[in-house]
């Protein structure tokens, strides 16, 4: 932590405040499909057909169907995308063929700044935004997933031609759907995002907004082969602007805001529009559809609707696979002590609404897995734990090892590739798909006494609510994979500890 500048990461950061406990709707952690939001589509689709929608989501969410996939696999059936017909119907040609001219946009204290945190400021946002007189918008999100389960999103950075705008979505959360999800609807408005597709899932998933008419800087700045494809990057090389990197892991929750962390989180949307246009016109001088390329690829990025991570029986073997040729192999025991500790670090880290890497991050599962530790002190000489959460259950802990001890089953059955591994079954597979993986994780770690919570909603909402008046006001301190490329630096060795 560097408290001069008002940095704080998410890794050394003491607040406990959660305010996910704060939140008017309930998160739902469960290890089953849950039904996609529709909060944004308010005043978008007419009743009838948002009812429509939502019908076939229930539907879907509770199929036995499965899916071809593009590499042979069956996958549970994908949710329809509410706003599919009109994304499908933009026609790109016009800004295909458009030759604006970039223009350098004026500097950040030059450019008026907007700090939205009432729901007054944000209607009078959307009017603003809604009136026919933006025909661009540049979009980013900080969020924050470290001490929660599947992360919220805390700040939302806006910029239009002519300003900048900051919205506390921690305080405005119930209210953001109904206030933007029509200007994100709007095909009239590009959306300027970069390396978008964590954003489009974050905002459905926080406050069923979806986006129409998306335009992704990360996927022009791979087409064009730059050097990297990082925000970072492209702001320093388009713009000069060098961003502090730490801002990526900092702790978005603190309210309020410093100055340095509006500064950079201004600065990710701030000169986004004019990255737009530089990148337009670069693609385009390459000829070909290059260009027409990069539009159909944000389209399809724009198709996707958020699902939350679930837990497949054989979930602890790709993860396993990935380390091993890191970390060496396990014996079949200790990969039966790995697999019995992720699925109860899952459960665990879903009901308390924590992320497994806060609990346990996954070398310390790997080493404990090598141990196999048998009594307190040899779990505490691995552990080595000032996690709370763990050391009030190092009891519980031992209990599960000790049972997978007893029965190396499971391990067993993933070493011969019998369990499901990953988002699909082999083609050959008869068993039902988005009904059963799940239950049959429930059921194989409940053979290890270990209990998958599998009843929705996670109940975090408390009747004594948190006020966010006194907590601190707040670029993406995500708890990422590690083959992840948006982010680079310190965020993947964070990403390695989930």
């Amino acid at each position: 932590a560097n408290l001069s500048d008002g940095f704080v990461s998410i890794m050394e950061s003491k607040s406990e405040v959660k305010p996910q406990r704060a939140f008017e709707d309930e998160i739902d952690n469960s290890n089953v499909r849950g039904v996609p939001r529709g909060d944004g589509l308010v005043g978008v689709m007419d009743a009838s057909a948002l009812a429509t929608w939502r019908a076939a989501c229930e539907a879907v969410a509770v199929s036995v169907e499965g899916e071809e996939g593009e590499e042979g696999g069956v996958g549970p059936r994908p949710f329809p995308h509410p706003l599919a017909e009109a994304i499908g119907a933009i026609d790109f040609d016009d800004a295909v063929d458009d030759a604006t001219v970039p223009s350098p946009p004026p500097a950040m204290e030059d450019t008026p700044l907007l700090f939205v945190d009432t729901v007054e400021e944000l209607e009078a946002l959307a009017s603003s935004l809604g009136d026919g007189s933006v025909g661009e918008l540049a979009v980013d999100l900080e969020a924050h997933n470290y001490r929660s389960f599947q992360g919220f999103c805390c700040l939302m950075q806006l910029s239009t031609r002519e300003k900048d705008v900051l919205v506390d979505v921690l305080k405005l959360r119930k209210h953001v759907g109904r206030c933007l999800g029509p200007v994100f609807a709007d095909g009239k408005i590009v959306k300027v995002l970069h390396g978008s597709n964590g954003d489009i899932g974050w905002l459905q998933r926080d406050f069923g907004v979806y986006v129409c008419n998306l335009f992704d800087t990360g996927v022009a700045a791979k087409a064009l082969k730059y050097e990297s494809n990082g925000l970072g990057y492209l702001l320093e090389r388009l713009c000069g602007f060098k961003a502090d990197k730490r801002w990526q892991l900092a702790d978005w929750r603190i309210r309020p805001l410093h100055a340095q962390a509006i500064h950079y989180a201004r600065a990710d949307t701030h000169f986004l529009l004019y990255c737009y246009d530089v990148l337009r016109q670069a693609l385009a001088e390459m000829g070909g559809d290059v260009l027409a390329g990069v539009w159909e690829e944000s389209r399809r990025i724009s198709l996707t609707v958020y699902e939350k991570e679930l837990m497949a029986p054989g979930s602890f073997y790709e993860i396993y696979k990935r380390m091993e040729g890191k970390s060496g192999a396990l014996t079949e025991r200790q990969l039966s002590v790995f697999a019995a500790v992720y699925g109860w670090r899952d459960g665990l880290a879903r009901s308390l609404d924590e992320s497994p890497g806060y609990l346990m991050p996954r070398g310390q599962l790997y080493h404990l897995a090598c141990k196999c530790p048998k009594t307190k002190r040899e779990l505490d000489a691995v552990l080595k734990a000032k996690n709370k959460v763990l050391l009030s259950r190092t009891s519980d802990l031992l209990a599960v090892i000790g049972r997978a001890l007893k029965d190396t089953s499971m391990a067993r059955r993933a070493m011969n590739g019998e369990l499901r591994v990953g988002p699909k079954e082999p083609s050959t597979t008869s068993a039902p798909i988005a009904a059963t993986a799940t239950a049959t994780a429930s059921s194989l770690y409940g053979n290890l006494g270990i209990v998958m919570p599998t009843v929705a909603p996670v109940p975090l909402r408390v009747v004594q609510k948190t006020s966010l008046g006194n907590m601190s006001k707040p670029k993406r301190p995500l708890i990422l994979d590690e083959d992840e490329e948006e982010h680079e630096g310190d965020a993947a060795r964070v990403a390695a500890s989930s």
